[in-house]
């Protein structure tokens, strides 16, 4: 007999009081039939319910689950990359090294040396569609040893479309194609060194070639052509040509910059555009000769042609100081014409670079920097690699030098340089 009937004989047997009479055998049996049939139904049931919970996991075993598939970004082949989902973080460098001569050098060099160039880090973040991270930090070497790092670009950008974009941090200023263009690493464009109008704050340029502040710009395709454009309100100027003020303004004032660029759509091979800046320069109290604040107006223009194996760059710029303390305006201007042409894996090259400055602009004159310059540089490019290439170059030129008791000469020059660039 099962356990179950037994157990139930017996609690049925310990509720029959002592003095009721024994029920009748066949209402027992009957009442352990139904008994029975019930555990045989129960165990049926299971049994089941396990056969089917079986067939459930040999089907959740030998199924695969199906994700939809999602498209996300690749990243580009010519640069050191990483991707998790749709996050790709690039890294690039770019670097040189080389030696030149100088016939005549300036007080403190001597006419030949080496140098090691400069280690420009380049990192980007792109973060979904629309969010991306820039830096971008400079190793470079001065003449007197002493090897600084600097951070030149470091933004987030937000893009709705190409024809919207926004920008916040540190960037390029948009008044200079060639800076806007080319940027710091040297393997980018064809000569050893920047035209005049492109140098850079800490290398006697006379443009705010960077910004700290925001800047909203895209580009937009026209029946007449594409247009691109940008507008920036930024901290200006510091005190003298050097002070970026990348991350504080000494005066209230902001700084306003607009660019556009349009490429023709009957023209494709030329390029064109214009710029506008306008800020006001703080008093320097270490400066006599600035003891008030200084308007100052700037306007670029470039207009390029690239033609098969010709490229033809060119660009001028015109920087306008309102000097309060003298009551009277300085005006400064720079331009470059460069011509080249690519023959297979070599690009000779010929730029005439002009700097006109006007004499005791005090904001310029306090780092000597309000002295002309004019010079012919030619040279040729060869690329060794995809990612490399040596450059020879010669240069032509006069410049005017201020000696110790303040008058001011001419003085010309002649010099050879070689170098070699590189990224990865």
């Amino acid at each position: 007999m099962p356990p179950i009937v037994s157990v139930m004989i017996l609690s049925l047997a310990a509720r029959v009081p002592a003095q009721a009479p024994r029920p009748e055998p066949d209402r027992v049996l009957e009442r352990l039939g139904r008994i029975e049939a019930e555990n045989a139904r129960i165990v049926d049931e299971n049994k089941h319910l396990r056969e089917r919970v079986d067939a459930l996991e040999r089907q959740h075993s030998s199924e695969t689950l199906q994700l939809p598939e999602i498209e996300f970004p690749k990243p580009p082949q010519d640069s050191i990359s990483t991707q998790y989902r749709d996050v790709i973080v690039q890294f690039r460098a770019f670097g040189d090294v080389g030696a030149k001569f100088m016939q005549t050098p300036r007080p403190g060099n001597g006419n030949n040396n080496f140098g090691m160039g400069g280690l420009d880090l380049f990192i980007t973040a792109q973060l979904g569609d629309h969010f991306q991270i820039l830096s971008e930090t400079a190793i470079d070497a001065d003449p007197i040893d002493d090897v600084g790092l600097d951070q030149e670009r470091f933004y987030a950008k937000w893009t709705a479309d190409d024809w919207l974009y926004i920008k916040l941090g540190v960037e390029h200023s948009p008044l200079s194609w060639f800076n806007r263009t080319f940027h710091h690493g040297k393997w980018l464009y064809l000569s050893t060194d920047r035209p005049f109008s492109a140098r850079f704050e800490d290398n006697g340029g006379i443009l705010p070639a960077h910004f700290s502040g925001v800047e909203i710009g895209g580009e937009k395709q026209f029946g007449f052509g594409n247009l691109e454009y940008a507008a920036v309100v930024s901290n200006g100027r510091g005190t003298d040509p050097t002070i970026r003020q990348r991350d504080g303004d000494i005066n209230d004032s902001k700084a306003f910059t607009l660019s556009a660029s349009l490429r023709p759509e009957a023209l494709r091979e030329l390029e064109f555009g214009a710029g506008a800046y306008t800020d006001v320069i703080p008093e320097n109290t270490t400066n006599p000769a600035m003891p008030k604040p200084m308007r100052e107006h700037i306007v670029s223009a470039h207009a390029n042609i690239r033609s098969g194996p010709w490229e033809l760059l060119s660009e001028a710029v015109w920087v306008e100081h309102e000097d309060r303390a003298m009551n009277r305006n300085h005006q400064n201007q720079s331009a470059y014409l460069q011509a080249s042409y690519r023959i297979d894996s070599w690009t000779p090259y010929l730029r005439l670079d002009l700097l006109e400055m006007e004499h005791n602009d005090p904001f310029f004159k306090q780092l000597n920097e309000d002295l002309d310059q004019r010079q012919v540089v030619f040279g040729v490019r060869h690329e060794v690699h995809a990612n490399a290439a040596i450059k020879l170059e010669g240069v032509v030129g006069s410049e005017e030098r201020r000696n110790a008791i303040g008058s001011i000469s001419d003085h010309n020059y002649f010099g050879f340089a070689f170098q070699f660039a590189w990224t990865f």
